[in-house]
């Protein structure tokens, strides 16, 4: 299959829904998580940064702006969501070159100290009370929130993963699909969290109330266990062999 005609997601979820994606972002407040994330890197002068998975620019653009010496390139598949990064970049005058493609399919070679990707992962989480929720991230699994807006929404941050809290109902995530079922908590697909002492951190949650789905698992990699959020989404807790 060409590189063109593989399938992908588009930025926004859905063509239509495209021309609001910055507005919407913008109402969200993630250029401060976009701006907490490129003052963590502290790019120095002539280093070379990549976007994947850039969508219209955004971070690029920032990026951009904030070090106009760092040579800076975004990387994604949607083409609208691309033209909209150039014609933006374009505005301000910034010197971004934007390509179509995907990450796994890029000639890198091993990172340099001149190389920087930028990508972090998000992951959705369809919760019942964004607030239990919070407070169980943050008190328990080291996480830290980068914002929360509304009563229907957080961002939590853990490293390079963004996990993303929403209420059914809440923004365009938390939206009935067409066939009126409402999205809901649960399901067997996991964020995997890597644990240094898996063991204490178990007896510690236990000792909270919180429910395992399983006891801790030895297997070839290491050991792990299954654990549920207050609204019943699985985590899965990781320690690797030494």
């Amino acid at each position: 299959m060409e590189e063109t005609e593989r399938i992908y997601l588009p930025a926004a979820g859905h063509d239509w829904l495209l021309p609001l994606y910055d507005p919407l972002t913008k109402l969200l407040g993630i250029e401060f998580a976009h701006r907490e994330l490129l003052d963590q890197a502290r790019i120095p002068p002539g280093h070379r940064v990549l976007e994947i998975g850039c969508g219209t620019g955004n971070l690029a653009i920032l990026a951009k702006r904030l070090y106009p010496a760092t040579e800076v390139v975004g990387l994604d598949p949607d083409p609208k969501a691309l033209a909209r990064a150039r014609r933006k970049a374009e505005r301000e005058g910034l010197s971004i070159k934007f390509d179509r493609g995907f990450s796994e399919t890029l000639p890198l070679k091993s990172q340099t100290k001149e190389e920087i990707i930028m990508a972090t992962v998000s992951v959705r989480y369809i919760v019942n009370d964004v607030d239990a929720a919070i407070s169980f991230y943050t008190n328990h699994l080291g996480f830290s929130i980068k914002m929360n807006p509304a009563p229907g929404f957080a961002m939590l941050s853990r490293g390079d993963l963004r996990l993303l809290l929403n209420t059914p109902g809440a923004g365009g995530a938390g939206q009935a699909m067409p066939d009126g079922s409402d999205p809901k908590p649960g399901g067997w697909n996991r964020i995997q969290l890597e644990i240094k002492d898996l063991e204490s951190l178990v007896d510690t949650l236990r000792k909270a109330g919180a429910h395992f789905r399983n006891d801790i698992v030895i297997g070839r990699g290491g050991k792990q266990i299954l654990l549920d959020d207050p609204a019943g989404n699985c985590i899965e807790l990781f320690e690797p062999h030494e």
